[in-house]
């Protein structure tokens, strides 16, 4: 069974500002603070073989730029 995403499907990646992803982890998980990333399916994984929407992710950018030292 192929569980690789076909070479046509697409993933979309937001850059966003830390007040926009808190924003975002409040809202869906619960925590009130930035992450420096946070991921949203489109399919269950059994599914990703024929999806050509895979999902979206979010990156905190001043989260991910403190971590990167």
């Amino acid at each position: 069974m192929r569980r690789r995403p076909a070479a046509s499907a697409e993933l979309c990646v937001h850059l966003a500002d830390d007040a926009h992803v808190r924003a975002l982890n409040l809202r869906w998980r619960g925590l009130d603070k930035p992450t420096n990333v946070l991921s949203f399916p489109a399919v269950e994984p059994s599914r990703i073989a024929q999806a050509l929407l895979l999902g979206d992710i979010v990156l905190a950018y001043e989260t991910v730029a403190a971590r990167g030292d």
